[in-house]
């Protein structure tokens, strides 16, 4: 997968999450049944995995997506 076929919106297990490619970065938000939040990474092209960090009003976190 390519890095900008990731801009989008995402329906996810865990809610709707939108993407936007900026610069080689990816950012946006995520809104879920339960909290919403933001996120800020980048697409590990080697691994295929999406690393970014989380930041929601409970938690702020480092996240990890296998793309498959």
């Amino acid at each position: 997968m390519q890095s900008e076929e990731l801009s989008g919106i995402w329906h996810t297990n865990y809610g709707r999450m939108t993407l936007k490619l900026t610069d080689g970065k990816l950012s946006g938000d995520y809104r879920g049944a339960k909290n919403s939040g933001t996120i800020n990474g980048s697409v590990d092209k080697r691994t295929n995995k999406f690393v970014a960090q989380w930041k929601d009003a409970k938690y702020n976190d480092k996240v990890i997506i296998q793309m498959m």
